[in-house]
């Protein structure tokens, strides 16, 4: 991403529950604000979901995931073990996958070639 758009922001986190994270989309602008409750204390049964803000000359993107999507995406995977014991970093990188395959597809289709073997 950085070498095809070197201007680029990303911002991916996880959402725990006691955090207040708003959001909000206008003429497609992307206006957020994440207040982290308990930086240091965040467990794996806490997350709410996730979320990837990408900011480029392309454009400005969103994308979100819930809970339920993350479990979803474990379901599937074929490296429940790697889920089972780094939690917290397959969910990101399960949203920060989703985020550049909606949205940069034509960048990396090689990377979600290799990457989709564990699947």
């Amino acid at each position: 991403m950085l070498i095809a758009y070197p201007e680029t922001i990303i911002d991916v986190q996880l959402v725990f529950k006691d955090d207040d994270f708003k959001v909000s989309k206008n003429s497609g602008v992307i206006d957020y604000s994440h207040s982290i409750a308990n930086p240091f204390e965040n467990i794996n049964s806490d997350i709410k979901g996730g979320y990837c803000v990408i900011k480029n000359k392309r454009g400005e993107f969103l994308t979100v995931l819930s809970l339920a999507d993350f479990q979803q995406h474990r379901a599937v995977a074929k490296t429940d073990y790697i889920w089972a014991k780094w939690y917290k970093e397959m969910c990101l990188k399960t949203l920060i996958k989703k985020a550049v395959k909606v949205h940069f597809d034509d960048v990396f289709e090689n990377m979600e070639i290799e990457d989709n073997k564990n699947y």
